[in-house]
């Protein structure tokens, strides 16, 4: 968004020295001067890092993302600055490079300790659902509203039946030269559209436009107060920081009749920081706007107040579950409580994205991003909407400016439901919620730290069934973790109760990981029942994301543990205790698909498509596979070795060892050596392609390593001696972690 930063920092600039002019500008927000002055000065210089990142991040403020790439991939080189890092992988995210832009997200991961990792961590796997086609699109017709102009609009506002909106038009007034500095475009005036007009569109108030910036607006219920944002002036000079850049202020005006009363500050406004972008609930009690004061998470920050009788309270910074290191900005309180904001750090598709988070507990839920089409790879903000998100209006840059969308939802529903411990009333977080329609599984999420979850429907969906479970509780009588419900019922909290009659610090516990008998990859989401054989309890669980899960047991009891999966046959298996505490009794269970896993004609869709790769890492190549005594390439094998290479060459600091491996028949010198051909024939591919050789290493174990019983003398199948007939890729050198897409594939250990 270009000029969203108007609505943060207003500025003007001064000239000085000539050998200054370029820095004095930029910091001034004078960007386009600024752009010509760093290019000239880099014409001379083409190594001044300094330069190199603040020619970047200029083009990044004016919204000008392909040469702020440019920029970027030289100042992560020749900058010291951090953060050129995470600007240059946010400008490949936004500029359609989700492949490249994990690398870079990765690498400035290593830069970064703490909470702010958790970000990183969701900006990369978003990066992976890009790469894979893999994001999710929610069915919202998406239309520019008709009252747009050649110029900026932005930041719509309900005014009863009507909508206030931002604009810096042709009728803009401001200034002596009616020009503002920093965009040499005209200042921003709040202008009223009437939707019962043909959408006519008129200035709102000569009182109220100023020859400032007057910006984001929010009525009282009763329409007769309006709040907003203006670049701040105090006694008749516009106030400034130390760097000369403008503040901003939230201002108060009261309707009496058809007129407007002089507009004047409010109490909570600071001198010497921002103040923007103010919403109100619903009973006009409490106010949400963003602002830089001290004692925030970095950038704007949002903030929440309460009214105190006829005037506001203090703010206090909604936290950094909310806020990040980055911007979070344009808040939307809706008339059920929910915050919409747009922030450019939470995880998102690039630039400012619209995410939303609702109240819990006295605290609010993590935000989650409102997703595909309402945001973009570029800057989504100021959305409003009167009806759970059904309809309502944005700002958006996609089309090259700032301007005003509609949204309408094609028949879709947002189903949101929560799971709760029904003894003590607690949120559960991360359990395993599936959804039926008809007996089918239709859904599988996962609670997050509030115990919420949410998933969209169409409006043909019949009636559903959601079962939740989680490793350590179980269900009963009294608490079925089930409902059954209505996908119209979207605005029911769905109550799904768990309890847990176990010590999670139980001396004896079961710990079972969930395999694949063909290719060894961990299976996720299974349903584990296990009945106590004691005492006639039953209680259901599901495998997490590794395949693992944990169960406390009694001492001297038997059980029985049941696995059951689609596309997978059922197994049963029994596990003793006796006295002497364990404190992970281990079980393997390993089931056997029932249909080709690799037909998508069958249907199998895995919920966990990624590899985390770090030093150690073991990865299966399960198609990399050789005749009987044969060492050459299959054709069947380029397309993993493909993906061996990409990942070469999207880390080129990672060194690995490619393992080569036999079935058992002939002699150990024999296969020892095949083997070693085997291994070196895999690395040579990858030279062939354009690795360096010095990054692999080749080893051949023969079959000292099977994957399987089918040792000397035992009989087994073809299929099962192929099994050992495998190639592994080990990494052996890598700074920090990556996530990587191996799709159905996927088997990794440490």
């Amino acid at each position: 968004m270009k000029k969203y930063i108007l609505t943060i920092v207003a500025s003007f600039f001064f000239l000085i020295g000539n050998a200054q002019k370029a820095d004095a500008l930029y910091g001034h927000l004078s960007l386009q001067e600024a752009i010509t002055l760093y290019e000239a000065k880099l014409d001379k210089n083409a190594t001044d890092g300094e330069a190199i990142y603040k020619l970047a991040n200029a083009y990044r403020l004016n919204n000008q993302s392909v040469k702020a790439e440019l920029w970027f991939s030289k100042a992560v080189e020749r900058s010291e600055r951090i953060d050129s890092k995470f600007y240059y992988a946010q400008m490949l995210l936004m500029n359609g490079k989700p492949s490249k832009a994990t690398v870079w997200f990765n690498n400035y991961k290593l830069t970064i300790v703490g909470k702010e990792t958790q970000h990183i961590d969701g900006f990369i796997e978003l990066c992976t659902q890009m790469e894979n086609d893999n994001v999710p699109h929610n069915n919202y017709d998406i239309k520019k509203a008709i009252f747009n102009s050649e110029s900026l609009d932005f930041s719509p506002a309900y005014y009863g039946e009507d909508l206030l909106f931002v604009s810096n038009r042709d009728e803009s007034q401001g200034a002596s030269n009616n020009l503002d500095n920093w965009t040499d475009e005209k200042y921003t005036d709040l202008y009223i559209s009437y939707p019962k007009s043909g959408f006519e569109v008129e200035t709102f108030s000569k009182v109220i436009n100023s020859n400032l910036h007057e910006s984001s607006g929010v009525f009282s219920k009763g329409l007769d107060t309006l709040y907003f944002t203006r670049s701040n002036q105090l006694k008749g000079n516009i106030t400034k920081d130390n760097e000369l850049n403008v503040r901003l202020q939230v201002m108060e005006t009261n309707r009496n009749g058809e007129k407007w009363s002089k507009p004047k500050k409010l109490s909570f406004n600071n001198d010497n920081y921002s103040y923007c972008h103010p919403t109100l609930s619903k009973d006009d009690s409490t106010m949400i706007f963003a602002s830089d004061q001290p004692g925030g998470f970095g950038g704007m920050d949002l903030y929440i107040v309460k009214r105190d009788g006829d005037s506001w309270g203090v703010p206090e910074n909604m936290g950094e579950r909310i806020n990040t290191s980055g911007n979070e900005v344009f808040p939307f309180l809706d008339n059920t409580g929910k915050l919409y904001f747009s922030s450019n750090f939470h995880p998102g598709f690039g630039g400012l994205d619209v995410f939303e988070t609702t109240p819990a507990n006295g605290s609010w839920s993590k935000p989650s991003n409102v997703g595909i089409p309402l945001n973009s790879v570029k800057d989504d903000f100021g959305v409003i909407t009167q009806d759970n998100f059904q309809t309502g209006y944005f700002s958006s840059h996609r089309s090259g400016d700032d301007e005003i969308y509609t949204f309408k939802n094609k028949g879709n529903y947002i189903i949101r439901g929560r799971v709760i411990n029904c003894q003590t009333e607690e949120a559960i977080a991360e359990a395993n919620v599936n959804i039926y329609e008809e007996g089918v599984l239709f859904k599988n999420v996962l609670s997050d730290e509030d115990g919420w979850f949410s998933f969209q429907v169409n409006q043909n969906t019949g009636e559903l069934k959601a079962i939740a479970n989680k490793n350590l509780y179980i269900t009963n009588v009294n608490c079925t973790g089930e409902l059954v419900f209505n996908p119209q019922d979207s605005d029911v909290e769905l109550l799904l109760a768990l309890t847990s009659q176990f010590d999670e610090n139980s001396d004896f516990n079961l710990c079972g990981t969930v395999l694949n008998s063909d290719c060894n990859y961990l299976l996720d989401n299974a349903k584990i029942t296990i009945i106590n054989i004691c005492n006639g309890e039953t209680a259901e669980l599901t495998s997490d994301k590794d395949g693992k899960f944990r169960f406390p047991l009694m001492k001297n009891c038997k059980y029985k543990v049941i696995a059951e999966k689609d596309h997978f046959t059922t197994v049963q298996e029994f596990v003793t205790t006796d006295s002497i505490p364990v404190e992970c009794l281990d079980l393997d269970i390993i089931m056997n698909s029932d249909v080709d896993l690799r037909d998508p004609a069958n249907g199998y869709s895995p919920t966990n498509n990624n590899i985390v790769l770090k030093e150690g890492t073991v990865v299966d190549l399960y198609n990399v596979y050789f005749d009987l005594d044969k060492y050459n390439i299959r054709g069947d094998a380029i397309e993993e070795l493909e993906w061996v290479r990409r990942i070469l060459v999207d880390y080129p600091d990672m060194k690995v060892e490619i393992s080569a491996h036999t079935d058992s028949r002939a002699s150990d010198e024999y296969n020892i050596r095949l083997s070693k051909n085997r291994a070196n024939s895999v690395r040579q591919y990858l030279v062939n392609v354009g690795i360096s050789g010095d990054r692999i290493t080749s080893v051949g174990y023969g079959e000292t390593r099977l994957k399987n019983e089918c040792s000397d003398g035992i009989n087994c199948s073809e299929l099962q001696h192929q099994r050992n007939r495998r190639v592994e890729f080990k990494v052996l050198k890598f700074k920090g972690e990556a996530i990587v897409s191996k799709e159905w594939k996927a088997y990794m250990r440490n």
